[in-house]
């Protein structure tokens, strides 16, 4: 096989771009068809090809917005879904995928580029090959199931979007676009959850989960004014679920769980700024 070359996917590449996604992903085509059908348009990806062969690729999300304490908001690309076929891997095509896709995404004009390693091995990895380093973090913690203790109620991605910003107003974080928001949602469906607003007492949040037999994944849990515990088991209820894991802001509920990295940084701009509280990424579509 030639060496291969690194391009912005065409059209006609869909056919071997998804055929990529599910050898990559364990067979997965359901999410693929759903980004495919909702978000993709040709051009949105990078692709390493050899010998007319698409063998990696990844897919830039832009429209976030990075909101920092004392700074106007920035733009940020989003790399999602690297996926290189196992005959494939080895030999570096991944890591040159993300590495051109950061460069097409700061020659687009965005302030930064982020993604999301798949493993806590690859962040290393990431860093030693690339560059990288990690510029967001969350909080970790699980629960467990409870009497109901409030109300759960399904919202849009538009309302879960515009609720979010209203919690996460002052703080180091990353603006969801309604698109990813809006995918997030379509993922959490296909897995037996949803996006949720939780009210108790005075205190109102948001929360995106998917479901796995008897326990519920919240890719994001927002509830700053109250107890976050018992909003998880509100949903918990809601769901007859038994067992919750929960990710939140590392900045906030930190007598709870573990604070883990989150999405890293691909040079390319600037340095990320200090900021005295860790900035939160939130969902990341995984």
């Amino acid at each position: 096989m030639s060496s291969p070359i690194y391009r912005v996917t065409r059209p006609g590449d869909e056919a071997q771009l998804l055929e990529i996604w599910r050898l990559a992903y364990d067979g997965d085509t359901a999410c693929a068809e759903l980004y495919f059908d909702r978000c993709y348009h040709p051009g949105d990806g990078i692709t390493a090809e050899a010998d007319g062969t698409l063998c990696s690729a990844i897919y830039l999300m832009d429209g976030y917005r990075i909101h920092l304490p004392g700074r106007p908001a920035e733009s940020c690309t989003y790399l999602y879904a690297l996926g290189t076929p196992a005959k494939y891997r080895g030999q570096g095509y991944g890591g040159r995928t993300i590495w051109h896709s950061g460069v097409e995404g700061y020659h687009r004009g965005t302030d930064w580029v982020c993604f999301l390693p798949a493993s806590p091995s690859l962040y290393r990895w990431y860093a030693r090959c690339l560059g990288t380093y990690t510029v967001f973090f969350r909080r970790e913690f699980s629960v467990t199931g409870a009497e109901p203790v409030g109300t759960v109620t399904p919202i849009s991605p538009q309302q879960y979007g515009e609720l979010r910003e209203r919690l996460l107003a002052g703080t180091p974080h990353a603006e969801q676009p309604l698109k990813a928001l809006s995918l997030q949602a379509e993922f959490c469906r296909l897995y037996g959850g949803g996006l949720v607003g939780i009210t108790l007492g005075d205190s109102r949040g948001v929360g995106a989960y998917d479901r796995e037999g008897d326990t519920l994944t919240f890719r994001e849990l927002l509830f700053p004014q109250g107890d976050s515990q018992l909003a998880a088991r509100a949903v918990l209820a809601a769901e007859h679920a038994a067992a919750a894991q929960v990710r939140t802001p590392a900045f906030w509920h930190t007598s709870l769980g573990n604070v883990v990295d989150d999405n890293v940084l691909v040079p390319g701009g600037r340095a990320f700024p200090t900021t005295e509280l860790p900035p939160y990424w939130g969902v990341s579509l995984d």
